[in-house]
């Protein structure tokens, strides 16, 4: 990644699989009387390591999790997802990637805590979000393309990868949902949304 050659470059967002453990330590400290948890993915059976992430973290954590997947987000599939989580019932949801805003409203109707990958998903009303800082990716970002445009070779350019994250609380939902969050975690957040 320090010197990918070519015309090669880039910036990832990723955080690593290790984010997983502390979405769910976050999620357990908002929580902390409840210990089954759920995680939603779009085609989880393609996210093999992020499966074994989360099973792993919540293990260590002492929290039951079962992984609920759909295909594409889509009225249908939400519908199919909403079943889902009524029948396996669980205090709390872990939301992967690659979900659009319609979860949002799905985990709202559920009535459930959850922590979402990016704080796009606080904005439009999620509980929690805790990823890398959109505003330093796209900084890092236009930075690439400066130097590309002063002439350094993009190969020559180190791949970024996120090491600055941000964790994010909307305690109108919090409020809307009943929950007293502990003041050590809303002292944790970057941005509490009032």
């Amino acid at each position: 990644m320090a010197r990918p050659g070519e015309y090669l470059t880039g910036v990832s967002s990723d955080a690593g699989i290790e984010i997983w453990g502390k979405r769910l330590q976050l999620l357990k400290e908002a929580v902390p009387s409840k210990a089954r948890f759920a995680y939603v993915g779009v085609q989880l059976k393609r996210q093999g390591a992020t499966r074994h992430a989360i099973e792993s973290a919540a293990q260590q954590l002492g929290l039951s999790v079962k992984g609920v997947s759909i295909e594409e987000p889509s009225p249908e599939e939400y519908s199919r997802l909403s079943d889902a989580l009524v029948e396996e019932s669980p205090d709390a949801i872990v939301v992967t990637p690659g979900f659009d805003a319609g979860i949002v409203q799905l985990v709202a109707n559920q009535r459930l805590p959850a922590i979402y990958p990016s704080r796009f998903y606080t904005g439009l009303g999620g509980l929690m979000a805790y990823g890398s800082d959109a505003t330093e990716t796209a900084r890092q970002i236009a930075n690439d393309v400066h130097q590309i445009l002063g002439g350094v070779k993009p190969g020559d350019i180190p791949i970024y990868q996120a090491t600055k994250f941000e964790f994010v609380i909307n305690l109108k939902t919090a409020n809307a949902l009943g929950l007293n969050l502990p003041q050590s975690l809303l002292a944790l957040a970057d941005e509490v949304i009032e």
